[in-house]
């Protein structure tokens, strides 16, 4: 398995996981974001998020969508994973 930093590159393939994972757990229908809204918020020059593609043969086979938060219970920072798909 490898795991590497999603690209720009990898748009459509993390968009057609995100259907996926929204079919799998009941909520298609709620998915209103776009692969447009993915390339834009996450591959600009702020990006909102990050993802983590895992590949097995070179062929995908899962992501981690995530972005920083601060935990105030904490009192540190930490990463917030909003998505997982394998």
């Amino acid at each position: 398995v490898l795991i590497r930093p999603g690209t720009v590159e990898d748009v459509e393939t993390i968009y057609a996981a995100l259907l996926r994972l929204g079919a799998h757990i009941g909520a298609h229908q709620e998915i209103t974001s776009t692969a447009e809204d993915l390339r834009t918020y996450g591959f600009g020059e702020k990006p909102a998020f990050s993802t983590l593609i895992a590949e097995v043969g070179g062929e995908f086979a899962g992501l981690c969508l995530h972005f920083p938060i601060f935990s105030t219970w904490m009192g540190r920072p930490g990463v917030y994973v909003q998505d997982l798909y394998v």
